[in-house]
């Protein structure tokens, strides 16, 4: 389901509250660490969205939980990538 939702031409906030929601998906249904790296990816594309809303805010807020976690594999990556997001 998400798959073919993912392929749609969505509108940013859309496309958004998507990412957010594929992502936690991804997260309380992994099966190993690959679905949590995939799932941080995309809490990730969701926070890139420049649209200010409450999963944007959310996202934001697993990605940093993972940055202070210095023993997580992506920590280092998730800090490269708060650092540069956009403020709204």
């Amino acid at each position: 389901m998400y798959q073919d939702l993912l392929r749609m031409d969505l509108e940013p906030a859309e496309k958004q509250l998507l990412y957010n929601h594929y992502a936690q998906s991804l997260y309380f249904d992994r099966k190993d660490q690959t679905d949590h790296d995939q799932s941080l990816r995309y809490h990730m594309k969701a926070a890139a969205v420049p649209v200010r809303s409450f999963y944007r805010a959310n996202s934001i807020k697993v990605l940093e939980k993972i940055k202070n976690k210095r023993e997580h594999q992506m920590s280092r990556e998730i800090e490269e990538f708060l650092e540069n997001l956009q403020e709204l």
